[in-house]
């Protein structure tokens, strides 16, 4: 599974209904505009349909291995992705602060420019949404975290690009940052090539953050596998230009 931030929900003017799987809630103006709980009820939909989705689709029929499940997420999208995984939000004054919404049917997680320690959004975005203010403390499942050192967001936080890192240092599960030197927030072309919000379109970048990311999925999801500690050594020892990876 993949989210970023063009996954957001549509905010409505009314409340209204929305039926996922076996469960139904309803939306009001006041989880306007992020809906971040609908984002992570819709994943943990999916998992719950899977079956459906296996028998419905020929071409997926058989194929799909419902025992080692990734989630994946950049940018906003890292956010729907840390609460998968179990980080809460921090905020004191969010309702849903010590809401635990883990699903320990995914194995692993790669979270991608994502976002930092709460306490450190202090950017415009933090006052404006409180609800992007997490805790990682919680967050135990096996995590690749991956940053850009060029990723400066006033916006978010005057920390500077190690805000993105956060994770890394602070939850029980990130066993692994990949950290790409001279990365922006697109990490070479994440959201695509010719996309507005690819501020660094970089082509060799962008592959290798598509084939460390693929390494650490295929050696997570199968113990024992050396794809992994192979790209480090492969990035280490042919590639040092393009970053680096630190483990815990």
């Amino acid at each position: 599974m993949r989210t970023s931030w063009r996954s957001t929900a549509s905010s409505s003017s009314s409340p209204r209904t929305q039926i996922r799987g076996r469960e139904a809630w309803h939306l009001t103006d006041q989880a306007a505009p992020l809906f971040w709980q609908e984002r992570v009820q819709e994943l943990t939909c999916i998992l719950d349909q899977m079956e459906t989705i296996d028998a419905s689709v020929p071409a997926l029929t058989g194929r799909i291995d419902h025992d080692r499940i990734a989630a994946v997420g950049h940018s906003l999208g890292s956010h729907t992705v840390s609460v998968l995984l179990g980080a809460r939000l921090s905020d004191r004054n969010e309702a849903a602060r010590d809401v635990d919404m883990r699903d320990p049917r995914v194995k692993v997680g790669v979270l991608l420019a994502g976002l930092g320690r709460g306490e450190d959004l202090d950017g415009p975005m933090g006052s404006r949404y409180p609800a992007l203010r997490l805790d990682f403390s919680t967050l135990t499942t096996k995590t690749l975290v991956v940053s850009g050192d060029a990723d400066v967001n006033p916006h978010l936080t005057t920390r500077g690009a190690d805000w993105h890192a956060d994770a890394f240092s602070d939850a029980p599960g990130a066993d692994s940052l990949l950290t790409l030197a001279g990365a922006k927030h697109g990490l070479g072309g994440i959201a695509g090539y010719d996309a507005k919000e690819t501020d660094d379109e970089d082509p060799d970048r962008l592959g290798v953050t598509q084939r460390m990311v693929w390494a650490y999925l295929w050696s997570a999801l199968n113990p024992g596998n050396p794809a992994w500690q192979d790209a480090i050594l492969a990035l280490e020892n042919e590639a040092t230009e393009f970053g680096k990876v630190d483990s815990n």
